[in-house]
């Protein structure tokens, strides 16, 4: 501290002291100033009465209470306090406010040696407001026994009310917030974080360890009843969707940098979307095209409608793995499988199954592709490359070739049958078989 003056009245057993003191704190170059009265004076360290003003810089903040007999009862209240004045940075993009904070508390004095320092005090009331652009969080917490909780609620604030870079397209409102956590010594744990969000709810937990420079941390994340078009929204400028999703993941992981998450996040999830559409893409529409299958004409070529669309992913490494991928249509169901990367690169395969009249449709105008044929549905067996922001459609030749070898097997079965058993085989049903089946 320089220029440090101090001033005390009325110091006289039984009297009540003021004191008033002014410095400047360095290297911040920070005014601070004291002033009130402590007392009355008495031959032991009590003070039945503290009552002090406390000005740092353009924070001003009230101090009452008493200390007496090794326990002191205080209560601290600040009319405002921004992160803008304080004489230290923080990684904010923009200042946040605290409003009408107060904070009843108490402790023993002097503190036991080695004495946690949430151990050391007892906060049995702090609350107060949390300003964020035109979002208010209002904020009630307790320290007891070395456990801290704390309640935030809002009815509504947006993504671009808060103070860090959030990497979506445009702002997010969310509704009717409500966090509750908790910290005992190292360990912080979120009990629930809910938000109606998207047109339905978010719900999450979470638990991490302090302490160290990539932090522990496991959670859970729900999704129920959101709407699928405006989460593309903020997501991609490529696709836009509709329909209802409802969706779980529980991951774990170290650290919370995009290296750290990308290298080390790991988890387990499934989803549902029931009823909606995936706008600039036809599914339908690029089997037809791998086909090359005649006189098809589609009612909407650069959507693809869908009644359901579920899968199951592992989350490792940067990487979404896809266990099972399901999607039913009017025109086809779907079964995928494969991997889409946190950098949005595909390597998906499905397999679509197109309805019978469909079907039906593809192999009057174009008879050879019958080899295409499972029962009374042609099977489409697709690779899908590429990024999701342009993703590419290729047959899976492999697959394909063995569909068409079954389909021969089956259709001279009998043929084989008769030659294994020493019957003279009819060849001319054979003939007609392949001649059904290849359409010449």
């Amino acid at each position: 501290m320089q220029d440090l003056n101090v001033l005390l009245q009325s110091v006289r057993l039984g009297e009540m002291p003021r004191l008033h003191l002014d410095a400047v704190v360095q290297p911040y170059n920070l005014p601070i100033n004291i002033d009130g009265v402590v007392g009355p004076l008495v031959e032991t360290l009590d003070f039945k009465t503290i009552d002090v003003a406390l000005a740092l810089g353009k924070i001003t903040a009230s101090i009452t209470g008493r200390a007496v007999g090794g326990h002191a009862d205080l209560t601290v209240a600040s009319p405002l306090i921004s992160t803008a004045d304080l004489p230290f940075a923080l990684p904010l993009i923009k200042p946040v406010q605290i409003k009408d904070l107060h904070v009843k508390a108490e402790a023993e004095y002097p503190s036991k040696p080695n004495t946690p320092p949430l151990e050391a005090v007892t906060v049995n009331v702090l609350h107060g407001a949390v300003l964020l652009g035109n979002a208010v969080i209002t904020v009630d917490g307790s320290l007891l026994e070395g456990k801290a909780r704390l309640l935030a609620t809002s009815p509504a604030l947006t993504t671009a009310d808060l103070p860090i870079v959030v990497p979506l397209r445009k702002s997010v409102e969310v509704k009717d917030l409500k966090l509750s956590m908790g910290m005992a010594g190292q360990q912080v744990e979120i009990d629930k974080l809910s938000a109606n969000v998207f047109g339905g709810q978010l719900v999450a937990e979470t638990r991490t360890t302090m302490g160290s420079p990539s932090p522990p941390f496991d959670g859970n994340i729900r999704l129920q009843g959101v709407q699928l078009g405006p989460i593309a929204e903020v997501l991609t400028d490529t696709m836009t969707g509709s329909g209802t999703v409802n969706a779980k993941l529980t991951m774990q992981g170290h650290g919370f940098s995009k290296r750290e998450l990308l290298s080390g996040l790991e988890g387990v999830g499934s989803f549902t979307v029931k009823d909606g559409a995936i706008e600039g893409v036809n599914l339908l529409q690029e089997a037809i095209v791998l086909l090359k299958a005649a006189g098809i004409q589609l009612t909407a070529p650069k959507t693809t409608v869908f009644s359901t669309i579920d899968g199951r992913f592992g989350l490792k490494q940067g990487v979404i793995q896809v266990d099972r991928l399901f999607m039913d249509s009017h025109d086809f169901q779907a079964i995928g499988t494969g991997i889409i990367g946190l950098d949005h690169t595909l390597n998906l395969k499905t397999g679509l199954s197109l309805s019978e009249p469909l079907s039906k449709q593809i192999v009057t105008a174009t008879p050879a592709l019958r080899v295409a044929m499972a029962g009374n549905r042609i099977t489409v067996p697709m690779l899908i490359t590429g990024t999701t922001q342009a993703p590419s459609y290729a047959l899976d030749t492999k697959m394909f070739a063995g569909k068409v070898q079954e389909q021969v097997k089956e259709q001279v079965r009998g043929v084989v049958d008769d030659l294994m058993k020493g019957k003279k085989p009819d060849l001319d049903k054979g003939k007609k078989a392949l001649k059904n089946l290849f359409g010449q």
